[in-house]
């Protein structure tokens, strides 16, 4: 058992994954270009990068893609991403919630 907290754990090994999903169907399904997927996700292009080439995320990445749900919502975030002309709020904790749920 770890003493660190759960919201600790998520942000270091879920959050990337969540951010790979997320800027992976930016990019395919919305033709989105690496550095308009960083922008939108207050991300650097290199950083973008680095998931696109399965350098970081990817240990989550199968685990959350196995959900329905999880995938829903990322394919949610990522339309209201591409259909907003504005900074659009992810909601963390719901998808913390929801993963929470299926790995803790």
């Amino acid at each position: 058992m770890s003493t660190k907290p759960l919201c600790e754990l998520v942000v270091k090994y879920m959050l990337p994954a969540l951010r790979y999903l997320i800027a992976k169907e930016l990019i395919e399904n919305y033709g989105f270009p690496q550095i308009s997927v960083a922008k939108a996700l207050g991300l650097s292009q290199a950083a973008i990068s680095y998931y696109m080439n399965s350098k970081r995320g990817q240990k989550w990445v199968s685990i959350l893609s196995e959900n329905e749900e999880v995938i829903r919502l990322i394919k949610s975030t990522a339309k209201e991403i591409a259909e907003s002309k504005e900074n659009v709020n992810i909601d963390l904790c719901k998808l913390c919630s929801m993963i929470r749920e299926l790995t803790f």
